[in-house]
């Protein structure tokens, strides 16, 4: 079994050196949302992300300038 891996923060330089391509990130992206819909982890939500007054909605929808 694989040892479980915490990270609490990645700057720029940390992402550079990791050098993922575009097929890798997607990959990552799908393999954290399916642990997510089996229950093995959450998404924290977005709670710090505010729509401009009047806007309703999911946030991808708005616009936030």
């Amino acid at each position: 079994m694989t040892p479980a891996v915490y990270i609490d923060f990645l700057n720029r330089f940390d992402i550079e050196a990791l050098d993922l391509g575009d097929v890798e990130i997607l990959s990552i992206i799908e393999q954290s949302l399916n642990m997510q819909g089996r229950g093995e982890t959450s998404i924290e939500p977005r709670m710090h992300i505010q729509p401009r007054a009047g806007v309703e909605g999911h946030p991808p929808g708005w616009c936030l300038y």
